[in-house]
């Protein structure tokens, strides 16, 4: 027997939850028209979708096309409202599977090299992952050497250990020569 799915049923709760009542007075503009590219938005008087809540990646006049969070499907939308949320959210909120999948494996490697004080850092420009390391307990003291890995799709927990410790043993330099 087949096992039951609720993916609609998810996607008409969810469509409930973010619209209407938890919105007034939160972190969200409710009702706006013009949405601007890099916004996160739930819709109003839309059908419950993968686009419940979305990334606007283009505008054109009236129509928004958008990224849904859930699945990264782009459509384009018209005549709906839309719920804008104000607050800054991380870069990580916009990482696909695979980029959280390469942030395990970088993470893990730091951990077979025995990191514990310098913590590995990641983020991406231009479809490259761009590694670097930091204090544990410096959280804004962020090392300003990095190492740009362009494959870092094919990249492994093995491969990514030699970047760690040339990383850290940099970080380890410019404390003894700071003293």
């Amino acid at each position: 027997m087949k096992k039951d799915t609720y993916t609609k049923s998810r996607y008409m709760i969810l469509n409930q939850v973010l619209s209407y009542p938890i919105l007034a007075g939160t972190e969200w503009e409710t009702d706006a028209r013009n949405p601007k590219v890099g916004d996160l938005v739930s819709m109003n008087c839309a059908p419950a979708t993968e686009y419940y809540l979305s990334w606007v990646v283009g505008c054109n006049g009236d129509k928004a096309l958008l990224k849904s969070i859930e699945t990264g499907g782009l459509c384009w939308w018209s005549n709906v409202g839309f719920n804008i949320y104000k607050d800054d959210l991380p870069e990580q909120c916009k990482w696909s599977d695979a980029q959280y999948e390469f942030c395990r494996k970088w993470q893990k490697a730091a951990d077979k090299c025995g990191a514990y004080i310098i913590m590995p850092i990641l983020d991406f420009e231009n479809n490259k992952a761009v590694l670097g390391v930091r204090k544990r307990y410096g959280i804004g003291e962020v090392t300003k050497e990095t190492i740009k890995i362009k494959s870092w799709r094919s990249a492994t927990i093995k491969s990514l250990a030699p970047h760690y410790r040339f990383l850290e043993s940099e970080t380890r330099k410019l404390e003894t020569e700071g003293e």
